[in-house]
């Protein structure tokens, strides 16, 4: 489990580090503009290839640290929700970093996507386990 949630990760890492800067500009356009008209989010949302990616990811993730769960590798007293949300902030963040670096003079990072993203859930692993 922890390898596959680990691999997913890395995939996730590449791939964001690989996206033309396009694709983070279309994504915070995309948000401004759901934020300001939240009646077109229902008819928008399902057409957009990116957000169907996105959905699948998460239920990737959701599956491995429940079954994580199951299998008592993770500590039972904590909420998915909570892991969930912890992970998604971090891409968030990570992401919506690299879409500015991309664009823009920011500090380019100092190691590959995928790096960040590997240490951080080996991070969240070794702090949820038993």
């Amino acid at each position: 489990i922890e390898a596959g949630l680990i691999s997913i990760f890395i995939q996730l890492g590449d791939y964001i580090e690989k996206s033309p800067a396009i694709i983070g500009k279309i994504r915070s356009e995309l948000l401004v503009y759901i934020a300001n008209h939240p009646e077109k989010t229902e008819t928008l949302l399902p057409n957009i290839k990116l957000q169907q990616t996105g959905a699948i990811f998460n239920t990737m993730v959701s599956e491995f640290i429940h079954r994580g769960i199951i299998q008592n590798l993770f500590r039972q007293d904590l909420d998915i929700d909570i892991i969930m949300t912890n992970i998604m902030i971090y891409v968030d963040g990570i992401t919506e970093y690299v879409t500015r670096m991309k664009a823009s003079n920011v500090p380019q990072l100092n190691h590959p996507v995928s790096t960040y993203f590997e240490q951080f859930i080996r991070s969240q692993i070794n702090q949820l386990r038993i």
